[in-house]
């Protein structure tokens, strides 16, 4: 159990991190349990801000935006990502800058993560 910064509390899965040689450690939400369904849609956006997540994040670098049916999410200023550990965890939407690609960019870009 967490407690939001609103003060709503729910039930969530987190992931921690510790980097080799600098023993920082991240603390990253992974999922709340009680509303999952990532939808087929693709988004990207571009990371702007990586302080607290600087293992897990780089700057100006692009990232695939999952669109969540978790509406919390966006309510508490949350924003689905790939990270550079190739798993989708929430962070602070303010962190990124969401972009639009052509199809065709978009296509080859999902087909270089495989």
């Amino acid at each position: 159990m967490v407690r939001l910064l609103d003060g709503s509390i729910r039930e969530a899965e987190f992931h921690w991190y510790e980097a080799a040689g600098i023993g920082k450690r991240e603390f990253k939400t992974k999922r709340y349990m009680d509303i999952y369904n990532i939808m087929n849609e693709h988004q990207f956006a571009i990371c702007i801000d990586n302080r607290g997540y600087e293992v897990s994040l780089e700057i100006r670098k692009l990232y695939e935006v999952l669109l969540d049916a978790d509406a919390d999410a966006e309510k508490h200023g949350q924003i689905r990502v790939i990270d550079e550990s190739r798993e989708d965890y929430l962070y602070p939407a303010t962190a990124f800058t969401c972009i639009s690609l052509p199809e065709n960019v978009i296509e080859r870009v999902i087909s270089a993560h495989t």
